[in-house]
């Protein structure tokens, strides 16, 4: 089990931004993973960049994909701030105008690598990529908009065919390649019917997760993403669920 901060721990700080926005706050450097800033929690976003940026340690802003509701080009003005590094899908590249040679862009099966993580792109069943970052000893896997969007209740049996083979094709990949995970981050969108926590679970019963944090659920009701909670139990992992915008936990291994 994780505990509470002790002496001698190593511990990370995990912030839910909005929407699949999320922050990783480590002892060596932050992760800003698909920032999102509509206009309803702009300010309180700000603020928290702000805290964030101002911590004296490099800053790593990751980008899934090109959707507005993961890529947000505010994160580009960041550069001005010492040490900020990008790391984005390669399908992010056609809407920086101009802006491409500050960023590293990653295909599925590519890796970024420094003295501070390693970024490994693992596919998508909509567009861009997600991504498994190893970092100070942690796992971290941010989905972006991996996951089993069957729409089963207004879909064809054909269409439902396809969603499943699809995710079970990427599910398949990173179970051969990522044997547990400290953290995952994944969607848990009720728009998606009766069904709406299928791909989470399919997910938690292939790989061991320490921590499961839900993500892309602002669209839905605000005590959707908790039921997720038991389901993530029964599979070993512990849960989180943030309460609003910019709540945080800090974890410890």
């Amino acid at each position: 089990m994780w505990k509470s901060k002790t002496c001698g721990d190593i511990t990370m700080k995990v912030v839910y931004l909005y929407h699949s926005g999320m922050a990783f706050e480590l002892e060596h450097c932050i992760l800003i993973v698909d920032y999102y800033q509509p206009e309803a929690v702009t300010a309180v976003l700000q603020s928290q960049v702000r805290r964030l940026l101002g911590c004296g340690k490099p800053v790593y802003v990751l980008v899934s994909h090109v959707h507005a509701d993961h890529f947000d080009p505010v994160v580009l003005n960041w550069q001005q701030e010492d040490e900020v590094h990008y790391v984005f899908s390669a399908d992010v590249a056609p809407a920086l105008r101009g802006r491409e040679a500050q960023v590293h862009f990653l295909k599925k099966g590519e890796v970024f690598q420094d003295e501070n993580l390693t970024v490994k792109a693992y596919g998508s069943t909509d567009v861009g990529i997600s991504f498994y970052i190893q970092t100070e000893g942690w796992k971290l896997f941010h989905a972006g908009d991996l996951n089993n969007w069957h729409w089963n209740e207004e879909s064809t049996e054909e269409e439902i065919r396809q969603s499943e083979q699809e995710y079970q094709d990427e599910l398949t990949l990173i179970t051969q390649e990522i044997k547990e995970l400290d953290v995952l981050c994944f969607p848990v969108d009720s728009r998606l019917g009766h069904d709406y926590m299928r791909g989470a679970e399919q997910f938690v019963s292939a790989v061991p997760v320490r921590w499961f944090v839900p993500i892309h659920f602002t669209s839905g009701r605000p005590e959707d993403p908790l039921a997720f909670g038991p389901v993530a139990r029964k599979y070993g992992a512990s849960f989180w669920c943030a309460a609003h915008e910019c709540d945080s936990v800090i974890l410890e291994k």
